[in-house]
């Protein structure tokens, strides 16, 4: 993130946690020895509690990790992001907590683990509905997209009483249905006359602001493409809308299957007359004429750069 951004920054930008789990060789990482450890401690941890030397909330995102360092940084977002440190939410980190938090880094389900932190506000190991709604009402997309929270996947979730809590185990099992739910509402969002049908730019919208994390670089600047090819009609209907979201739910299936016709070789261009064959042996994913169009713009783009 750039030096101007985090400037300007004011709200939590949660990207979606990806579909598939990364490898977990690709996510191991060394944790430092103990004396270096506590050298980096040491450098910021300014205060005393129970005399013993502890960073402030604060100093650990704005001097130690660099982020919100303007002095009028929103005060929720600073708080918000130092609770994923502070496990017992006093305001302050000790060495054990800063230790804590370096494992946890270090894990493979780092990703997984630092969200449930982040809406964990209690420190206890829970997730309430107030806890759940106060995080994601502080973040930019709720801004943009507004989410319902007395939705029937929330009341299932949090029941109707909004009075149950999930666990961790729970938590890391839903959080790819709340971000399908909340592009379901979404495009119902853009259906103001309810017609079963959105205008592409409010897909392209969508798309950029709920699904950017499963776009290539290529796909987003060719977005205006993408949609126009992706359909014969004006308009974005809600079938074509939830074929094209389970879709890119499941790209990492569309990466098998391209490095199955392209013989292992991701340089190797490929078109859409080799994708019926493949796709229809490959999986039921791909039995629809609508996502095989749909899926056929992402070979197609090789051959047309």
């Amino acid at each position: 993130m750039s030096s101007d951004n985090l400037k300007t920054i004011k709200r939590i930008h949660l990207e979606p946690i990806p579909i598939s789990r990364p490898k977990v060789q690709d996510l191991l990482v060394e944790q430092a020895d103990d004396e270096s450890l506590r050298a980096i401690f040491d450098k910021y941890a300014t205060h005393k509690i129970l005399n013993q030397k502890a960073i402030k909330s604060e100093d650990f995102i704005q001097k130690y990790l660099g982020l919100l360092s303007e002095k009028d940084a929103n005060e929720k977002t600073l708080k918000i992001l130092a609770n994923l440190v502070d496990v017992n939410k006093d305001g302050y980190i000790t060495y054990d907590e800063f230790k804590i938090f370096e494992e946890l880094l270090c894990s493979p389900d780092v990703l997984f683990k630092t969200a449930f932190q982040l809406f964990d506000t209690r420190g206890t190991g829970l997730v309430s509905f107030d806890d759940f709604k106060e995080i994601l009402s502080h973040t930019i997309l709720n801004q943009l997209i507004p989410f319902d929270f007395e939705s029937d996947f929330v009341n299932n979730l949090f029941g109707k009483d909004k009075q149950r809590q999930i666990n961790y185990q729970e938590f890391s099992q839903i959080i790819h249905d709340f971000h399908e739910e909340h592009a379901m509402q979404a495009f119902k969002k853009f259906d103001i006359q309810k017609k079963g049908y959105i205008l592409p730019s409010n897909f392209k919208t969508i798309l950029l602001q709920m699904k950017a994390n499963l776009l290539s670089p290529y796909v987003r600047e060719n977005i205006d493409t993408l949609i126009t090819k992706s359909t014969d009609q004006s308009v974005i209907t809600y079938p074509h809308f939830v074929a094209f979201i389970y879709l890119l739910n499941n790209m990492e299936l569309i990466k098998k299957i391209y490095m199955t016709i392209s013989d292992e070789n991701p340089n190797k261009e490929v078109s859409k007359d080799y994708l019926r064959p493949v796709s229809q042996r490959g999986s039921a994913v791909f039995s629809s004429n609508s996502i095989r169009n749909k899926y056929s713009f992402f070979f197609d783009k090789k051959s047309e750069r």
